[in-house]
């Protein structure tokens, strides 16, 4: 579903210096609430957002998987607007194990 999605609606973010990528699928084909986040050490071509004959080359990828479609909107803007901090991405992509990958979005998320 999120490989749908995506050809419909690209997900590509050009933040420099590292591009995001948010693919998903909509929030009927998700069971639980999740995400996944992955740092490639070989960037991966998406299209941008809004542009989609833009390719970017991405090596930050969050997948979240989103159940409640009201919510839906407002999780991945506020997602939207944690990446867009260089800081956060900058943290993203240093982090040394999963963990550290997840504790980046969790610290920024629950902050004011």
């Amino acid at each position: 579903a999120a490989l749908a999605r995506e050809k419909k609606s690209p997900t590509g973010l050009p933040f420099s210096p590292w591009p995001v990528a948010l693919p998903h699928a909509e929030p009927e084909h998700a069971v639980a609430p999740a995400i996944a986040i992955a740092t490639l050490a070989t960037p991966v071509s998406f299209r941008q957002m809004g542009s989609p004959a833009v390719s970017l080359e991405v090596s930050i990828v969050v997948m979240p998987a989103l159940t409640a479609k009201e919510q839906a909107a407002a999780s991945l803007s506020r997602l939207v607007t944690l990446l867009q901090a260089e800081e956060t991405r900058e943290r993203l992509v240093h982090a040394a194990s999963p963990e550290a990958l997840l504790a980046v979005l969790s610290d920024r998320w629950d902050a004011p």
